[in-house]
């Protein structure tokens, strides 16, 4: 079990990426990709926060860019469609942000995936064929479970292939394959003009 405060990329997450330099990693965030995220969205989330800053926020996510954008970075994530559609429209925690602020995410988020494409993939599965809890696998070493203001790491060989395993069934399932999410984000984006 390893505490966190309500942080994108807290000491813990930096860690276990460094250990996996050179692995695969596979994540299904809990809403958007942190490492996909602008400044003005990371500072929006985090507004208000009382245990990390939007500025702390920032830094964080950039380090971990900084971990992604290595030569040896393999990193695949999934999310649901249903999450990035309802981004797009404003939906729950989004509503407040304004729509040239999603517009604007949405591109970046699409030049980016076409940018690191295959370094980097997004998966969109259908959230009326599959449900995920927010996790990540590091290589063969890690899988941690995210909790909220806790993570429940395992380390066992036979639990991160389980959660591995789950990973690639969302990926089997996507109904918006990573080459095509790209453009499915500026699409979206167009769709705020």
């Amino acid at each position: 079990m390893a505490e966190t405060d309500r942080h994108p990329v807290d000491e813990h997450l930096l860690a276990w990426y460094r250990d996996a330099a050179g692995s695969k990693i596979r994540h299904v965030p809990a809403n958007l990709p942190d490492v996909l995220k602008t400044e003005a969205v990371l500072a929006h989330e985090y507004a208000g926060e009382t245990l990390r800053t939007a500025d702390q926020a920032i830094t964080g996510t950039r380090d971990q860019r900084a971990l992604l954008s290595r030569a040896e970075s393999d990193t695949e994530i999934a999310l649901s469609k249903e999450a990035l559609e309802g981004f797009a429209s404003g939906e729950g925690m989004w509503a407040t942000l304004p729509a040239a602020t999603r517009r604007e995410q949405l591109q970046v988020m699409g030049r980016t995936l076409d940018e690191l494409y295959p370094s980097l993939r997004l998966h969109l599965y259908g959230a009326n064929d599959r449900f995920s809890a927010p996790f990540t696998v590091f290589g063969q070493k890690w899988a941690a479970l995210y909790l909220g203001q806790r993570y429940l790491a395992f380390s066992n060989t036979r639990h991160v292939q389980l959660f591995a395993s789950h990973f690639d069934d969302l990926v089997r399932h996507a109904v918006i394959r990573s080459h095509e999410v790209g453009e499915f984000a500026t699409g979206l984006a167009r769709g705020l003009d």
